[in-house]
């Protein structure tokens, strides 16, 4: 039997906020601006987390910007419980934050097939641009956070088709021809010097490639021999990914 998508992401930001520190009141996910939402993608509802700035967060220094986060091969109950504190970071200053379950769009397997990959980027422009839509985001301020193959999916997504105005590729590199892409916003790659999937060389060689094609890149290399990365690499990441946000989606 396929496993319940839904609630295997609900299962993991319960686990999460569960053993967190929560401000005083927090008591439960939505005190911390966290909703389930669903957003159509073809013929396949999209179920996600949204995270929303709460209290005087709202009226922060990254009020109106918005970020999708996107999961890796392992699934969004794999990077819930780690994505969830960043969303929070970043929330803290006034961004939205969507994690969607882009699998979701494959409701029976989790392959990587073409047919697969086509409706899993779909899934993700779509929750771009239903992030866009949503009330208090600039739909001019949208940006995407990808790991692994979310990173590869979206970035790919996003310079051929547009989307996001800003783009951190974590752990990942993608494969765009240089002529497709048509669109050019500023992309980070943050990537690990001793990744054993993903290795280094690959991703700077990626990052040269979209240089060649005008497309602003910046890279950040951790001393790290893990593709999956431990907590404090995750902060890590999250913080010099919301530095380059908060300058590109300013």
């Amino acid at each position: 039997m396929i496993p319940d998508r839904r609630q295997l992401v609900l299962g993991g930001l319960a686990a999460t906020t569960g053993v967190w520190p929560r401000p005083a009141g927090a008591q439960d996910p939505a005190a911390l601006g966290i909703s389930l939402v669903s957003y159509p993608s073809g013929a396949f509802p999209i179920n996600g987390l949204l995270f929303s700035p709460v209290g005087e967060a709202r009226r922060g220094p990254m009020a109106g910007a918005a970020v999708a986060l996107l999961h890796g091969g392992g699934g969004a109950q794999d990077d819930v419980h780690i994505f969830t504190e960043g969303a929070l970071s970043l929330t803290a200053r006034g961004y939205h934050c969507l994690m969607p379950n882009y699998f979701d769009a494959t409701p029976s397997q989790r392959r990587s097939t073409a047919t697969a990959a086509r409706r899993w980027r779909r899934a993700i422009l779509d929750g771009l641009g239903w992030l866009g839509q949503q009330p208090g985001v600039d739909p001019g301020r949208v940006g995407g956070l990808g790991f692994s193959r979310g990173g590869s999916l979206g970035l790919d997504g996003v310079l051929q088709e547009g989307g996001a105005q800003a783009f951190v590729g974590v752990a990942s590199g993608g494969s765009l021809d240089i002529g497709d892409i048509r669109y050019r916003p500023p992309v980070l790659f943050i990537y690990a010097d001793g990744d054993p999937v993903v290795p280094a060389r690959r991703v700077r060689e990626r990052a040269a490639v979209l240089a060649s094609a005008q497309v602003p890149v910046e890279t950040h290399e951790l001393r790290s021999p893990r593709h999956r990365f431990n907590a404090d690499e995750w902060r890590t990441v999250f913080d010099g990914a919301g530095r380059f946000l908060d300058r590109t989606l300013a």
